[in-house]
């Protein structure tokens, strides 16, 4: 009788020490036209281990006969669970060809700094379809650069199967 009174006690003593709660802040402010967003969670500490700054848009970045796309936010991620900060620069790409292509970006500068060498991005949208794409920047070297005044950079869209295309269009986005 004592070995099951002490397991059903231990059993509820462990029960009750894995319980953690969770709070959650999030603020808004509307700034130059743009909504920011920051968003801290926080899990039984001081520190937030996600900090996000977002601002979210609708401002059309190219307009052709083949591909249209659509700059939709902006966001600035610092995790200090992983110790890393990055932008991700978020799109809507619509292909308005009869067969798939690659976009890519290339020649990146943030605030008339090269940053090519920090940016990922390389996306395939079918024929007809419209695909939502980030173009993450993150540096694994060092600090990440402030994007105070502007971000530009060239689009670029190819097709891997014949006929081949092959357009550029370069694309400034002011904050």
């Amino acid at each position: 009788m004592r070995k099951i009174l002490f397991i059903l006690v231990s059993a509820i003593l462990l029960a009750a020490c894995g319980i953690e709660t969770e709070e959650k802040d999030v603020a808004s402010v509307d700034t130059n036209d743009h909504e920011v967003i920051e968003e801290n969670d926080v899990e039984n500490n001081d520190e937030a281990p996600v900090e996000n700054e977002k601002i979210e848009m609708e401002e059309t970045l190219v307009d052709r006969d083949n591909f249209h796309v659509v700059l939709t936010g902006v966001e600035k991620v610092i995790d200090k669970d992983w110790d890393e900060e990055y932008y991700e620069i978020k799109m809507t790409v619509q292909n308005k060809m009869a067969q798939s292509f690659e976009i890519q970006s290339h020649e990146v500068s943030a605030d008339d700094v090269m940053i090519d060498d920090l940016v990922f991005f390389s996306e395939t949208v079918a024929s007809g379809k419209t695909a939502n794409v980030t173009m993450k920047i993150q540096n694994y070297d060092g600090d990440l650069p402030e994007i105070q005044d502007n971000l530009e950079f060239d689009l670029s869209i190819f097709t891997l199967d014949e006929p081949y295309h092959d357009e550029k269009e370069h694309v400034k986005i002011n904050f």
